[in-house]
């Protein structure tokens, strides 16, 4: 297959899409949270952004592939990362190797904020679920309750 006929059959930016939904999310929690929680739950979207930005795109089909490179690899033009691409399905499917690696391995926090992590993704999973973002079973389902705090 040629590179064009390839870029012409990937799919379309998702709408809405991470970024999207997360900023929804931290929108209707700053109203509800005390200050220094809502900080919590800012930097844990903020790391998990980083994360699905940077490695997410390890799930992702050949199409799939394609249409970030395409728009990753865009000079002067409409630039856009993996969060500005792709729709909030995304989201949990994320979490158990945010928890499990990312953490862990790139972040390097204390037990603290891995448990304050694990909160903030577990209120995002069943605002997902709520909201119609999520498949129904995802707030039961959610992976990171079998990954142990160290």
């Amino acid at each position: 297959m040629k590179p064009v006929e390839f870029f012409s059959k990937c799919p379309v930016p998702a709408s809405p899409c991470v970024d999207d939904v997360l900023q929804m999310f931290l929108g209707e929690q700053k109203s509800r949270l005390k200050p220094r929680t809502y900080r919590h739950y800012e930097r844990v979207v903020d790391l998990l952004r980083r994360y699905m930005n940077g490695y997410a795109y390890e799930g992702l089909s050949k199409a799939e592939l394609g249409m970030l490179d395409r728009y990753s690899a865009q000079e002067g033009g409409e630039y856009r990362s993996f969060c500005q691409l792709f729709g909030p399905e995304w989201i949990p499917k994320s979490f158990g190797m945010f928890h499990s690696w990312f953490m862990v391995r790139k972040v390097m926090c204390g037990r603290e904020f891995k448990r304050a992590a694990r909160t903030v993704t577990g209120k995002l999973a069943t605002w997902l679920k709520d909201r119609d973002f999520a498949e129904p079973g995802i707030a039961r389902d959610h992976p990171i309750e079998h990954v142990p705090v160290k």
